[in-house]
């Protein structure tokens, strides 16, 4: 990984992303289904695949969240899509921590349909 990424994770300096980043302005509400803990977190960026949170709880390894993501559509308009996933990694950020989830279930047309046109738009256009 690059970056950041690769500052805060030592021996980690491969992208092992399957599917095209882009950046997104959302808050996701979060819910730890190991312990049911509930908070607020920053989006950094969002792939079919999974998504990069600024939060101020500590994440472990291969925990369980579900992920209420609110943002806007491409008409503008707040939108709430329903996720759910598993934390692949997680450091320390500053004052908080930064992780990387990845979902149980590609962003597509079905499950997470304002979801998955924000990202189709956000691809073609930073092709």
């Amino acid at each position: 990984m690059k970056g950041v990424l690769a500052s805060l994770i030592p021996g980690e300096m491969t992208d092992k992303r399957q599917h095209k980043r882009v950046t997104i302005k959302s808050i996701g509400d979060i819910v730890c289904l190991d312990d049911q803990r509930r908070f607020t977190a920053f989006v950094g960026g969002i792939s079919r695949g999974g998504l990069e949170i600024y939060t101020p709880e500590k994440l472990g390894p291969n925990g369980r969240i579900r992920i209420a993501l609110s943002f806007l559509d491409k008409d503008g308009r707040l939108t709430v899509e329903n996720l759910s996933g598993q934390v692949r990694w997680a450091a320390p950020f500053k004052d908080a921590y930064i992780a990387g989830i990845q979902f149980d279930v590609l962003v597509d047309r079905e499950a997470t349909p304002a979801l998955n046109e924000y990202i189709e738009n956000a691809e073609r256009y930073f092709a």
